[in-house]
């Protein structure tokens, strides 16, 4: 089972491609959303009496995942690329497509494409009939059935937390914050885990808020003040960014 799911990674990073430029990243996201669009317009212009559950909601689901593969090369560089302009580029992208996603949950001609489809589930099979129930609520959720008014105050809304939501995470991306321990501050933490630590002039090892750093030191350091005054900066990381005011802001959006 554990071989099987390594496999899978591994296949899932092998299609990622590492060496996108900036510039790259921008004409890339473009391209796909106009791709993506152009798709999609082809499914919604099927006339309803040819609608099948294959050239509908198969054709959307297979659109969904085959871009979903091409958007983690556009994505990923935010959380890894050693490069300040791949990343704020790669956040550009996330931003853009996370947008677009919105204007896509409800897009009404899509909304329209598929109701003809609930008069035709005759011979469908029950995960079949399922898919299209939840495409037609998520459709009913997202304000497809209210007045207009209230269908662009929803989307302003989701604007709002999808913009949050990016600019929490890069947030937590971009924190430089540190923790220095002594040798004897990290008994029991394995030697090829302090080997990978920086020190500083005074032999401290210098440790940073990501997971490689911080999740070793949680769980084998045997000293508990290590790992409190770890926990203490790692909980609070975005704190002084301005990561709480977002997310209250994102609480209070989410209730209206």
């Amino acid at each position: 089972m554990i071989g099987e799911l390594t496999t899978e990674v591994h296949q899932t990073l092998n299609k990622l491609n590492w060496n996108l430029s900036p510039d790259e990243i921008r004409f890339q996201i473009d391209e796909m959303i106009k791709e993506i669009l152009f798709e999609i317009q082809k499914i919604e212009a099927i006339p309803a009496e040819e609608k099948t559950f294959e050239n509908t909601l198969q054709a959307l689901e297979d659109l969904s995942a085959n871009y979903g593969d091409r958007f983690a090369s556009l994505y990923f560089p935010s959380y890894v690329s050693p490069d300040e302009a791949v990343r704020k580029a790669s956040v550009e992208a996330v931003q853009k497509y996370r947008k677009f996603l919105i204007e896509l949950s409800m897009r009404q001609e899509t909304y329209e494409a598929l109701k003809p489809l609930a008069e035709k589930t005759e011979g469908w099979d029950d995960v079949q009939k399922r898919l299209l129930e939840r495409y037609l609520r998520d459709y009913r959720r997202m304000g497809l059935d209210l007045p207009k008014d209230k269908q662009d105050e929803l989307k302003e809304i989701l604007n709002e937390l999808s913009q949050l939501s990016v600019e929490f995470q890069q947030t937590l991306n971009e924190i430089k914050d540190t923790v220095p321990f002594s040798k004897e501050d990290l008994e029991g933490v394995p030697e090829s885990v302090l080997n990978s630590f920086k020190q500083d002039d005074n032999g401290n090892f210098i440790v940073g808020m990501s997971y490689p750093e911080v999740i070793p030191i949680l769980e084998y350091a045997k000293n508990p003040e290590t790992r409190k005054r770890l926990l203490e900066v790692y909980g609070n990381r975005g704190f002084k960014e301005g990561n709480v005011e977002r997310l209250e802001k994102a609480i209070q959006l989410r209730y209206k």
